[in-house]
């Protein structure tokens, strides 16, 4: 006890002779006239009048008695490390950014420090390497309903002090909680907890008509239909409460928070002033209908950490500059259109736009601003049926992935790949948009893609429908495992006319022989081909070096031992006709021994298939319908594979 006891006491008289004139140590004093931390003639370094200045890394620093207000909007490094950060005599630190400490974290009994929570897993804390907490901890829920038994751990560190266990109140906008903070059983960390939840000036769902009609007053706490001032609350705990508007009229609101494990379901018009905030694990159902505000000045719009899924034939539309934001997770949109008439759609944080099916199209009839964002580490991705689905906007922004898996996406209008770059850990890292799939896409016509091509699903084939126009910085990104195209290494099939420019980046699964020769890129006419001429890789530590070469409508990797690969070789000497074929296709070779053909069609899919066995084969197409095809080979002893344009007229 002693020795706690005099460690105590040589901690706080080390920490209180950080006074004036110790030049590490930055002490607000507001100055500046606002309580903006950003603000450096708020900061005196050492008590200095002379020398204003926001705290910089390593920094002690000490608020003394004033509100300060922390944006951590960007304006200060995210990675930025202080030193000792110290509230005492009636501080009041608002922060809306993390605290990375090396240092200690002390609040004095008077003091208070409030923290921005956003959702359940998303809020802001301090980590620091001791704390010594006996003030006042506020938790300001932005958008975010919690439920009973919630619980934030907004300090990291080994605790010294802690504050009281004893549960207060906790005011919010449309309600207030009770808390109480209690530091880790294991001396490490200090969390609040959810005692309970008073819905003070909003109208809450409690689900007491036994129904799920949103016009039905009993459902509602206090009892009656909410208005269009009402800021509305669907947060019913346990399993969660099921909501559903009619599909006539409008439901108007102010706002709509819907928390964890409940389900809003939208089957007409929504007219919200201000905001729709869909909590994690909540479920926005939109089956049809449109979604605005009253005022296009108003930034209104949703914002989801949950669930937004688009479903039913109806079409949907987002107008007077309404958005809808996806953190986290994905956007399924199962069916029926988008309109985004005026307003914007953005996803961020490893997820995923899917379209889900056919015939499913995200334009615009009418309005100013029709925008889709795929950001970093996001992806839009066409995940199921056969035939297509489109994309036709004005802005359509892709700094993540645009990926095909099934059927055909079409994308008309403005679409530009975006470039991004930030410090990580000190080391910088660019990102720019990527296409790829083993599906088929449609560009723009006049588009020329500098971003990244990136064929296959580990790996595969994807076609583009159309012409394909790369600039020079553009890159493919090509996959081997293996001699098999689209099963064992990646291929790009263009159907119209190619103009190649850029670098090829090729990551290789195995060694291959020396000899090796894949077929990465084929198309009706390639105009120009201006790639590298020789390519590195290396696998297991041993290099590989491929020559780049354009053939005949192809381009080829062909490894340091090849000459002419054999897939060049088959590709003279195979004869295909008649082209255009009416009833019957005749396909003779000497060369192929033992091979595997499949007859393609537009849309990516094997419309017939079969082995080659002899010199000549016939093959029955007076089934199919008219239009552009690919006659793939691969052939097993030859190890090589070759993709012919075919046309059939029937």
């Amino acid at each position: 006890m002693k020795r706690i006891i005099l460690f105590t006491m040589c901690f706080a008289f080390a920490f209180t002779n950080l006074n004036a004139q110790d030049y590490n140590q930055v002490i607000f004093t507001g100055e500046g006239g606002s309580d903006a931390w950003e603000d450096p003639e708020n900061w005196r370094r050492g008590g200095d009048p002379t020398l204003p200045g926001v705290p910089e890394s390593g920094d002690d620093i000490l608020i003394d008695g004033y509100s300060v207000y922390f944006n951590g909007l960007g304006s200060i490094p995210l990675s930025q490390e202080y030193g000792t950060l110290e509230l005492r005599f009636g501080a009041h630190l608002f922060t809306q950014g993390d605290f990375n400490l090396t240092g200690d974290f002390i609040v004095d009994a008077s003091s208070t420090f409030e923290v921005i929570v956003q959702d359940i897993d998303l809020f802001k804390k301090v980590t620091c390497s001791y704390f010594s907490f006996v003030g006042k901890l506020n938790l300001i829920f932005l958008g975010y309903a919690p439920q009973i038994g919630d619980s934030f751990q907004v300090i990291e560190g080994e605790h010294q002090f802690c504050p009281s266990t004893s549960p207060y109140e906790n005011f919010n906008t449309d309600f207030e909680t009770i808390l109480t903070a209690q530091c880790g059983a294991d001396g490490y960390g200090l969390s609040v907890e959810v005692l309970g939840i008073n819905y003070t000036t909003s109208t809450s769902w409690d689900g007491e008509g036994n129904d799920s009609d949103w016009d039905n007053p009993a459902n509602w706490d206090p009892n009656g239909v909410p208005t269009a001032n009402s800021r509305v609350i669907i947060n019913k705990p346990g399993a969660g409460g099921y909501v559903r508007t009619k599909g006539a009229g409008v439901t108007v609101v102010k706002n709509i928070i819907l928390g964890a494990n409940n389900t809003l379901e939208i089957n007409g018009d929504l007219l919200v002033d201000k905001f729709v905030s869909v909590n994690k694990g909540a479920t926005f159902l939109w089956q049809g209908g449109k979604i605005y505000s009253n005022d296009s000045n108003n930034q209104s719009g949703i914002t989801a950490y949950g669930n937004i899924i688009l479903d039913g034939p109806g079409t949907k539309e987002l107008d007077t500059n309404f958005y809808m934001i996806s953190y986290f997770e994905d956007i399924n949109h199962n069916q029926g259109d988008l309109n985004i008439n005026d307003g914007y759609v953005r996803m961020f944080n490893y997820n995923s736009y899917n379209i889900n099916g056919d015939d499913i199209s995200i334009g615009y009839t009418s309005g100013d601003r029709h925008e889709l964002t795929i950001s970093v580490v996001s992806q839009l991705k066409k995940t199921a049926g056969t035939g297509s689905s489109s994309i036709n906007l004005t802005t359509f922004i892709n700094y993540g992935d645009i990926i095909s898996e099934s059927g055909t996406l079409v994308i008309n209008g403005d679409l530009q790949t975006g470039e991004f770059e930030e410090y990580i850990d000190g080391q910088l890292v660019e990102y720019i948009g990527s296409y790829g799939g083993s599906g088929n896409v449609q560009f723009p016509e006049g588009f020329v893609l500098d971003g990244e091509i990136a064929p296959g699903s580990s790996p595969g084939i994807l076609t583009v429908v159309g012409d394909l126009t790369t600039s020079s910085e553009a890159t493919f990104e090509i996959e081997i495992d293996g001699t098999i195209a689209g099963t064992q290494y990646d291929q790009v099939l263009v159907t119209e006319n190619a103009i190649l420019e850029g670098e090829v980046i090729v990551t290789l699964g195995y060694l291959p022989a020396n000899d090796a020769s894949f077929e990465i890129l084929t198309s009706t006419a390639i105009s120009i081909c201006n790639l590298p001429e020789t390519v590195s890789a290396s696998f297991s530590g041993t290099p590989y070096t491929f020559t780049v070469e354009c053939f005949n409508n192809s381009v080829y990797l062909n490894g340091p031992g090849a000459t002419l690969s054999n897939s060049e070789n088959i590709l003279d000497e195979l004869t295909i006709y008649p082209n255009p074929a009416i009833n019957v296709l005749n396909i003779k070779s000497s060369l192929i021994s033992k091979g595997n053909w499949q007859l393609i069609n537009q849309l990516g899919q094997v419309v017939k298939a079969s082995i080659f066995e002899a010199d000549e084969i016939n093959i029955f197409v007076n089934d199919l319908e008219t239009g552009l095809y690919f006659f793939k080979i691969e052939d097993e002893n030859l190890d090589a594979t070759v993709t012919k344009r075919i046309v059939i007229s029937n």
